[in-house]
Formats: structure tokens, sequence, C-alpha cells
């Protein structure tokens, strides 16, 4: 697969980045090459610069590998990203909006859609699966992101 990393950046910047258009560096680069050095500015669009690109990459490779241990903590993020706990967190709200706390339920939440999506187990087994600790928390947790509650959810996929 030729484009496979740039579908996976894209996709991880979609899902990531606040924005209604988000432009990487390369594709910033391509458009004012061919349009006499400039690049539109304005309201809804968002252009990375390579470091944040890197930065997401690492961020999302990471999270993709650890997501389920219970136990993870904003602080086991720092050594892989190259970032202090604080530079950690500003550089994720700055680029997508979000606290590393929220960012780390929010991904939970979305792989927990999946599973259930999948009926990969009953709700507890779900969410011990997603790291969260108490099927309760998830419960409240996935009522809020969604609107409704995972027995339901499931129910409406059967």
């Amino acid at each position: 697969m030729i484009f496979e990393d740039t579908i996976k950046l894209a996709e991880r910047i979609a899902a990531l980045v606040k924005g209604e258009i988000v432009v990487s560096a390369e594709v910033k680069e391509l458009y004012k090459s061919e349009n006499a050095n400039t690049f539109i500015k304005g309201k809804g669009i968002t252009s990375l610069m390579e470091p944040d690109e890197k930065f997401i990459t690492l961020l999302m490779d990471y999270t993709d590998k650890v997501w389920h241990d219970a136990n993870l903590k904003v602080d086991h993020f720092c050594k892989p990203l190259g970032r202090s706990k604080s530079q950690l967190y500003r550089k994720m709200i700055l680029l997508t909006g979000q606290s590393p706390n929220t960012f780390i339920k929010e991904y939970r939440l979305n792989e927990a859609l999946k599973l259930l999506r999948k009926n990969a187990g009953n709700i507890s087994e779900i969410a011990f699966e997603a790291g969260f600790t108490s099927p309760s928390y998830f419960t409240k947790c996935f009522k809020k992101k969604f609107g409704l509650l995972p027995a339901l959810y499931l129910n409406s996929q059967q």
C-alpha cells in the first residue's frame, strides 16, 4: 500500500485536530508551490507543521499500544512523546482541544463503541477491555458522550 502512512495520518488528523479543514505541512507546501506562494488563511482552516504531525503520529502510535491498560496515566505519555507533563498538556490542548485525561477517556470510549458494534462481549467485559476500572463509570461516560446507555446501544444493534 503506497499511501498507507498518508491515509493513516489523514484519519488521525481528522479524528484529533480541531478545525473544519486540516491541511498537512506537505499539502500546504504543494498548494503554495502551485498558487504563487500563497496559502488560503481563514476561519476553519488549520495548517499543521511537520513537528505537529510527528507528535500526532507518536501520540496515536503510543495510545494504540496502551489504551487497554486500566493503570494508564498521563505521566506514562511523557517519556515516549518526549515532553514534560505541562508541555504535553499544552500541546494536546493546542492540537486537539482536549486535555490528556480527556483524550484518553474519549479514545477508550470510541474503542469501546467499536467493541460494542462487534458484540465483543457483555458491557462489563467491554468496559474492562477498554481500560475502565468500573462498569458503572464506563456506563456514565458512555451515556454522556453518545447519549444512550451501552445496553440500549447493544439492543439497538441487534
